[in-house]
């Protein structure tokens, strides 16, 4: 039997099998599709432009035209949830596109054998295949890093404090020293800087804080890619990599240095092999500076293909929206051109997003209620009209039947600033409750204030200290402790009403004689507790909250076996629990990440940061344009300062733009992402205070009236 990649298909027929299947492309994506496996392609994508679409077409055509293996091809997307899409989209229509090509004897190619994840998920399982020494790698986050670092006594704060390098990132409100010497060193790595322009502190801080990870027999993901750039530069990588023939990269725009330099070095392999390279991503939707990653990176390309392989990329725009409206698109295209001083960081030459969709109405709108209460009430009304019973904008009909199918988005969806006064997330909240409308905001409130995350901490401060001797005795920091004694109380209402439960949480705490050694996984004391905080199992978010006490559990697991067991006599058991677990969640170590949210509930409405919204579309989309203090910079904010620092010295170089022009760019950046998710309706909440989204300019000139001038004022009538 042969497979089907010994037949000669044409570009022609692979064409007309996609139309059998009712596949389209239009002209800009067939040129990227149909192009030569060997040629370098530079995807341009603007938002809704069907880029999946054509990572999963040129994918199918590089096995069935070009004949290259599917074991042959490695993809890369941003996160696994794009991951699944791109491999469910390539499976489906690799199906039904072979049906169409087949011929007597031929046989499906394995196309489940492509290599198709996030970086750092291929990077770790490539590392596994290498040696032994790889094979058992526990990867750890800043969770753990933060607990291996503040039980080191040569990197106590007062000694970190005295790094030049760091001590200006200790400023921050919201950045501890240990926090800020792990995100100086995770720019090192990811920029690949060359470690003899740093201070001698700050090397040894760096050297002091991956021996840790040595000693533990643990790695971080930049270490981890790092080391994996080293071998594969040193050629020390398995055969099937070797051989790899082609590569695809999805959201490139936000690639750092480090990733670069991977993705560079499987590149010129593959080219070396007789194959290509594809990247794709969007200038304009840059949004992941704060984590290490440069859009310059996107953007330099071209020539970094040319420098690397003697070969100049090839750019390609997909410039036509499939998702939005007419007056989103012009609306969005308004926005992005409104600042001249944004020309310059924009890819060159790059077309205006173009609406296939040919529907003129409804116009883009706008709410306009003085306070953030009245405010929050005039959306919470626009939302209870949409649902039931629809409105009429302009004589078009439009209603939602599901409430997911809305999005409210902000800089920022923390319900309660730090003091404690509710922001307007919180008023939107108590707005749409009231009328009976449930809200999905996992992002709105610490998670030491959420309750069943309290309850089940409680719970488990019952199972190890159940006379609060430890708490009383070891927990110094008064504000922590303030919250381990609620937790302590919200558990005990629990306690007093379930006889089981009383009973449960003894067994557990002062087991009998007989079972006196007896030793439980801490995971396993958190699933048996489960039983009586059903929340985190029933609910969305219930499930997201209990994703990171489990998180919180593991990572500290891999830095002290006892705190991932509990032994009821033993003291240091304990105290690995409470110190390693507990304490952190109330000092609000965990937060929220995209990887967390893969699904969104359909019966709430959804309250988002933009950042959260990445990768997502829905039919109504409403901005707070509100930024709060960030909103008109005077200056670079700290990643900008941190490539200003770094830049020259490594692989990202010295950037061209100034950090407070760089720091304007992100915010339009931001807010173009946040317009272009709309669908059907976007809706404008305008600040009262100067900034990008409310159409300033970092000239300093006001160009609301431009900006604003097609959008309809809805007063609910």
């Amino acid at each position: 039997m042969v497979t089907s990649a010994s037949r000669q298909i044409t570009n022609e027929c692979f064409e007309e099998a996609a139309r059998n299947c009712a596949i389209t492309m239009d002209e800009e994506q067939r040129r990227i599709v149909l192009a030569p496996p060997h040629e370098l392609l530079h995807v341009v994508a603007g938002p809704g432009s069907g880029k999946t679409r054509v990572l999963a077409l040129r994918v199918l055509k590089l096995i069935f035209v070009d004949a290259i293996r599917p074991h042959e091809i490695m993809a890369t997307t941003f996160t696994r949830r794009a991951a699944n899409e791109l491999r469910s989209r390539i499976q489906d229509w690799g199906l039904h596109l072979w049906e169409q090509l087949r011929t007597e004897g031929t046989a499906l190619p394995d196309i489940g054998s492509i290599r198709l994840g996030t970086l750092d998920s291929l990077v770790q399982e490539a590392l596994r295949t290498i040696g032994r020494e790889y094979r058992n790698l526990v990867v750890i986050e800043d969770y753990a890093l933060r607990l291996l670092l503040q039980r080191n006594p040569q990197l106590r704060a007062d000694t970190i404090e005295k790094i030049q390098e760091v001590a200006w990132l200790i400023q921050s409100p919201f950045r501890d020293a240990h926090k800020a010497l792990l995100e100086f060193r995770s720019r090192v790595y990811q920029y690949l800087v060359n470690r003899d322009k740093l201070s001698d502190q700050a090397r040894r801080a760096i050297e002091l804080v991956d021996q840790l990870l040595h000693k533990h027999h643990i790695v971080d993901h930049d270490l981890i890619n790092w080391q994996f750039y080293c071998l594969l530069c040193n050629d020390k990588i398995t055969d099937d990599l070797r051989k790899l023939r082609y590569l695809l990269v999805d959201e490139y725009q936000d690639t750092n240095p480090l990733q670069e330099a991977i993705y560079l070095e499987i590149g010129r392999r593959c080219v070396v092999n007789g194959g290509g390279m594809l990247v794709v991503g969007d200038d304009d939707q840059a949004l992941y500076r704060f984590r290490g990653a440069t859009v310059e990176v996107f953007e330099r390309f071209p020539e970094a293909t040319e420098c690397r392989f003697g070969k100049r990329a090839q750019s390609y725009c997909l410039s036509t929206n499939y998702r939005s409206r007419q007056p989103i698109v012009a609306f969005a295209n308004q926005f992005i051109q409104l600042d001249d001083g944004y020309k310059e960081a924009r890819v060159t030459g790059k077309p205006p997003i173009r609406a296939n969709r040919a529907e003129h109405l409804p116009p883009v709108l706008t709410l306009s209620a003085g306070e953030k209460s009245a405010l929050a009430e005039q959306v919470a009304e626009l939302v209870a009209r949409l649902h039931d019973p629809g409105l009429s904008l302009n004589g078009q009909p439009l209603r939602i039947d599901q409430l997911g199918e809305i999005a409210i988005l902000t800089y920022s969806p923390r319900e309660l600033s730090t003091n404690g006064r509710p922001r307007f997330p919180w008023h939107l909240r108590q707005a749409l409750e009231r009328r009976g409308i449930p809200v999905y905001n996992p992002r709105g409130q610490p998670l030491h204030t959420i309750e069943p995350v309290a309850a089940l901490c409680g719970l488990l401060l019952h199972v190890i200290d159940p006379d609060n001797q430890l708490v009383q005795q070891s927990v110094k920091a008064q504000d922590v402790l303030k919250i381990l004694q609620q937790w302590r109380r919200q558990a005990s209402q629990r306690i007093e009403q379930d006889h089981n439960l009383r009973q449960a949480l003894q067994q557990l705490a002062r087991p009998r004689a007989n079972s006196v050694h007896q030793e439980l996984p801490t995971i396993r004391i958190v699933y048996q507790l489960l039983r009586w905080v059903p929340e985190l199992v029933q609910t969305v978010d219930g499930l997201t909250y209990l994703e990171l006490v489990t998180r919180a559990v593991t990572q500290a697991a891999a830095v002290s076996p006892w705190a991932g067991k509990f032994a009821p006599s033993e003291e240091s058991s304990k105290r690995e629990i409470l110190f390693g677990v507990l304490v952190p969640i109330a000092r609000g170590w965990l937060d929220l990440d995209e990887e967390l949210l893969e699904t969104l509930p359909g019966d709430r409405v959804n309250i988002l940061s933009i950042h959260q919204s990445k990768g997502l579309e829905f039919p109504v989309v409403i901005v707070d344009l509100d930024t709060g203090p960030w909103g008109f910079p005077n200056d670079g904010k700290e990643e900008h300062r941190l490539e200003d620092q770094l830049g020259p010295h490594s692989a990202l170089g010295e950037l061209p733009r100034p950090g407070r022009d760089r720091a304007f760019d992100d915010l339009i950046r931001r807010y173009y992402v946040a317009f272009t998710r709309a669908k059907e309706l976007l809706v404008l909440l305008p600040g009262r205070q100067k900034s990008v989204p409310n159409g300033w300019t970092r000239d300093g000139r006001c160009h609301a009236s431009t900006l604003f001038k097609d959008v309809l004022n809805w007063s609910g009538q």
